[in-house]
């Protein structure tokens, strides 16, 4: 068995299983491959946050992209994309050719069928639509530039769900005293202990990091430890009494990594079904905690990872015809292509290969290899953590 060099990656976000199954030659090309039927990320989830984690191979504490929005002074400020090498970047650091390109998914065949220089991997990022015949003829022209020796994966990186109830988390912490505001809604951090912004980012207001923080550093385990108690347990839905909060985690439950230092503070993960509110994404405010969400709201930021979820097909000699993974995390996209390629994963990239995929014969032949390579913090991130480590006392 050979480790064959040229694989096609069409990356088609959007995807779902009920879309694929109207698709004529999908049938097949599950038969012939291998699948993971649920490509599950890391909270907090999002189609900028998610493409991140499936493209490098690294949770969120590995790349500082956690939400598409964060606090800075009390304000929102979008977050820069990452600086991290993509999968194509590492392919091509360890010596082989790859291309990465976005296109519109009616641009694909045409694409595939001019391509004239052959690369050993070559990623083709597009967004799904609802007409079948385009999503069949870009899946068939993959197939075909292929050919049978090569190694072709269909992959989506998330799909939008229904939202039927929005959930103001500022509004759950103003009930619980938490987060104080005036008359005319406006906050008063000298009396807020935390608040959420973005899509479940709920920030302790820090002595030190935060402008008008009141939480000492000593209190902050104890702040923390009764947010993740108290929440799930007394924010309910008042229309069926249930709990909105799946569970709250403390961020290094979730996340590790150079940029764990970026990460929010606490994770508060919904249940399906429940979403934050607009309002409550942008450190505003509702008239209930709870609400119902506009008729035929879908969407995939803030909601919970396992409704989200990608996909994956598999198909090619190092893999297992047939075979059926329930679930796997969207970070081990990344390492799973390298081994497919006979390649190295950086150390950097801590998720695992799944394994399952692979026939046994070729991880027998081709066990996984580590690279000894880590590319590190920039500068300006070093002195992003030193100005964190000054403010709360730790550097002078």
């Amino acid at each position: 068995m050979e480790v064959h060099k040229c694989m096609i990656v069409l990356w088609i976000s959007g995807l779902t299983w009920d879309l694929l199954d109207q698709v004529p030659g999908v049938a097949l090309l599950r038969a012939q491959g291998a699948a993971v039927i649920n490509l599950e990320p890391l909270p907090i989830t999002g189609q900028k946050p998610q493409a991140w984690q499936m493209i490098s191979g690294r949770n969120p504490g590995g790349t500082g992209y956690f939400d598409s929005w964060m606090p800075q002074q009390y304000t929102m400020q979008p977050v820069a994309e990452p600086t991290v090498p993509m999968l194509h970047e590492v392919i091509a650091a360890a010596g082989r050719t790859a291309t990465y390109v976005n296109l519109a998914l009616a641009d694909v065949p045409l694409y595939l069928n001019e391509l004239e220089a052959r690369v050993d991997c070559l990623v083709v990022r597009t967004v799904a639509g609802s007409d079948m015949v385009m999503l069949d003829q870009a899946i068939t022209a993959a197939q075909a530039r292929v050919g049978t020796g090569g190694t072709f994966l269909l992959l989506s990186d998330h799909h939008e769900t229904a939202v039927k109830r929005y959930v103001n988390l500022n509004n759950g912490l103003r009930s619980l005293d938490v987060l104080e505001v005036s008359e005319q809604k406006i906050m008063r951090w000298e009396e807020t202990l935390a608040y959420h912004i973005g899509h479940g980012q709920l920030w302790i207001n820090l002595q030190g990091r935060e402008p008008l923080g009141i939480v000492a550093y000593h209190e902050y385990d104890q702040t923390c430890q009764a947010l993740v108690t108290s929440l799930p347990r007394k924010l309910l839905d008042p229309e069926s009494g249930v709990p909105v909060i799946e569970r709250v985690y403390r961020r290094n439950e979730l996340y590790h990594g150079d940029y764990l230092f970026r990460a929010p503070d606490l994770v508060a993960v919904l249940r399906p079904g429940y979403a934050p509110s607009p309002n409550s994404v942008l450190l505003g405010f509702d008239d209930d905690v709870v609400g119902p969400a506009p008729v035929d709201t879908r969407t995939t930021a803030g909601l919970h990872p396992a409704t989200v979820a990608g996909l994956a097909i598999a198909v090619g000699i190092p893999f297992a015809a047939g075979q059926v993974i329930a679930q796997a995390p969207l970070t081990s996209i990344a390492p799973t292509i390298l081994h497919a390629l006979g390649l190295p994963i950086p150390m950097d990239i801590e998720a695992e290969v799944i394994t399952d995929l692979f026939v046994p014969a070729f991880m027998q032949q081709f066990p996984i290899q580590r690279a000894e390579q880590r590319s590190g913090l920039s500068q300006e991130d070093e002195e992003e953590i030193i100005t964190r480590l000054r403010g709360l006392g730790y550097v002078e």
